[in-house]
């Protein structure tokens, strides 16, 4: 993202798209062990707060865990 942003103009966007893959059950009955949608949306928040540190200039990502 900080590479992007650097090369892009102002009115530029980012389309970011989370793609998890296919998961491979543990279960017995071969359900999946997590919520897909869940996680997907967790990656989203992570990508976010990615994106707004590095608008303020922050290089840390300890406030990420």
């Amino acid at each position: 993202m900080r590479d992007w942003r650097v090369r892009a103009d102002t009115e530029a966007s980012l389309a970011f798209r989370c793609e998890l893959g296919p998961y491979i059950s543990g279960a017995a009955d071969h359900t999946n062990l997590s919520d897909r949608w869940k996680d997907a949306l967790q990656v989203r928040e992570l990508a976010l707060a990615v994106s707004a540190n590095q608008r303020a200039g922050s290089t840390s990502h300890n406030s990420l865990s």
